[in-house]
């Protein structure tokens, strides 16, 4: 699994992991994941997640029209 990070985000990533916090259980766990700061048109994947602000939404979507993968495009 890659996550998509940027800036601030990105360095505390590489440093601290991903919390996953369970409210049910009240419980928390962290997770080491690598981090990517560009996807590159070359890579495939079997799934994208997109989790952003809304004034995001046209510059992310771009950057994963151009992936070639056949479900995709």
């Amino acid at each position: 699994m890659y996550i998509l990070a940027r800036g601030q985000r990105l360095a505390d990533i590489k440093k601290y992991g991903i919390i996953l916090k369970n409210e049910y259980l009240k419980t928390e766990m962290v997770e080491q994941v690598k981090v990517v700061e560009k996807l590159s048109s070359e890579d495939s994947y079997d799934l994208i997640i997109v989790i952003m602000r809304k004034n995001q939404v046209f510059s992310l979507l771009f950057l994963i029209l151009k992936i070639k993968n056949k479900i995709i495009s």
